[in-house]
């Protein structure tokens, strides 16, 4: 089992222990779970202008990564390169999924069924535009890949990073209108599933994801996740993952 699938449980653990984290909905077929956030247009990288008058359309993928391989803390990180240009820099975690006084909050957690295809304003993609805030979002599940295998189908407007076992494998980045797509493919296993989204530009907010072959989802219910914290939090896994855990704490309390 990964390092990252080991931890997945620790990061949802204060909000599972405030609000109750739902089951899957009867009959769901291949849940998938969402962590939501809204930002202030004031925070940097989003509430960008006009097309017009800023460099739209351009999506950033493996062949002119946005992010690098690594996630620190939870978070993807901007490359080396920077070719977007994000005022974090190359090196540090993006932010844009971390509960920040004034800037990022922490909307809740929801279950819903693969595929997703839908808009994505907040709150909690239920909206119907972004005029006060942005929405970011990370979707989560663990994926049983069967004999055969498959492959993971996603994009929208405008970030998507996909995360398999703790490593961004495949990117569609960039501000850019609806219709970037692309497709992973995944070999028999298990693995922990992360797509990073962010709607960073005024006028649109979609996101697509979507399985194909033989994989099935699951997300732990409420007390699963419980007797998992307290087994990985004897071995030290709580310290390791302290961080995000803590922010995304005080952002529930």
């Amino acid at each position: 089992m990964s390092k990252e699938l080991s931890l997945l449980p620790l990061r949802l653990a204060a909000a599972a222990a405030v609000m109750g984290l739902a089951a899957p909905p009867a009959g769901a077929a291949n849940p998938i779970e969402v962590e939501w956030f809204s930002v202030n247009p004031s925070f940097g990288d989003f509430n960008l202008p006009p097309c017009g008058t800023y460099n739209c359309g351009q999506t950033y993928d493996n062949t002119n990564p946005e992010v690098g391989p690594s996630l620190v803390g939870g978070l993807p990180v901007v490359s080396a390169g920077n070719p977007a240009g994000l005022l974090e820099g190359a090196g540090n975690p993006l932010n844009w999924w971390t509960p920040l006084a004034g800037d990022v909050t922490y909307e809740g957690t929801t279950t819903q069924s693969l595929p997703v295809m839908q808009n994505m304003f907040t709150p909690e993609g239920t909206g119907a535009n972004d005029d006060s805030a942005f929405q970011t979002a990370i979707f989560f599940a663990t994926l049983d890949v069967g004999a055969g295998g498959g492959s993971i189908t996603f994009g929208g407007d405008d970030e998507m990073f996909l995360a398999l076992n703790g490593v961004v494998v495949d990117e569609v980045g960039g501000v850019h209108p609806y219709g970037a797509t692309t497709t992973y493919d995944v070999g028999p296993g298990i693995y922990s599933m992360e797509i990073f989204y962010a709607d960073r530009h005024v006028v649109a907010a979609y996101a697509d994801i979507q399985l194909a072959g033989a994989i099935t989802t699951s997300v732990p219910e409420p007390g699963t996740w419980a007797l998992m914290l307290i087994g990985f939090a004897g071995l030290g896994y709580a310290a390791h993952n302290r961080g995000r855990n803590d922010r995304l704490g005080s952002a529930i309390t």
